[in-house]
């Protein structure tokens, strides 16, 4: 997977991280994370968020059908297309096709590949240093993971303290 060094923060990132510019068929030099971080920065600024807000607001008045418009055909689609949209920025993300993500759901009998239960919205779940796709999941998982910060030593204490909690459920039941 292509790499490139981010210009803020000086890290190694795989190119997925960057932003393409479509105007100068290159990506950006700083990572998502370095731009979303100067942007919220800027954003946060009282006089900044109001010009934005009143920006906006202008739009919206000078094209009120267009936006009326827009709004109608997203009720209309809008949860399908949401979805299939988000989709889509999840496979470029990873660098995985639609077809090797529908592969995955069929390997995993579109099931989640820790809990086993069946949905409709699994996850890409990804190594956060190799980048690469470890398979499906569902959204209690791959966040617990996250939150775990795929630390199998925290897990394996996660386990330890349900299990001691459960055995001492268990003795104290009354038969």
């Amino acid at each position: 997977m292509e790499k490139q060094k981010c210009s803020k923060c000086g890290e190694v990132k795989n190119i997925a991280d960057f932003t393409f510019r479509t105007d100068r068929g290159t990506h950006r030099k700083t990572c998502h994370t370095c731009t979303n971080a100067r942007q919220r920065r800027w954003y946060n600024v009282p006089e900044n968020s109001q010009k934005v807000r009143k920006k906006t607001n202008r739009y919206k008045e000078k094209n009120k059908e267009k936006h009326n418009k827009l709004n109608r055909k997203y009720r209309a689609v809008g949860k399908q297309w949401y979805k299939d949209y988000l989709l889509k920025k999840r496979l470029k993300r990873y660098g995985i096709t639609k077809e090797q993500y529908v592969e995955l759901l069929v390997l995993q009998n579109f099931k989640c590949k820790i809990c086993l239960k069946k949905s409709d919205n699994l996850r890409i779940d990804h190594d956060h240093e190799s980048g690469k796709v470890r398979g499906l999941l569902c959204n209690a998982c791959n966040l617990a993971l996250g939150l775990f910060r795929d630390n199998t030593q925290v897990l394996n204490d996660a386990r330890k303290y349900i299990s001691q909690s459960l055995r001492k459920r268990k003795s104290t039941k009354k038969p």
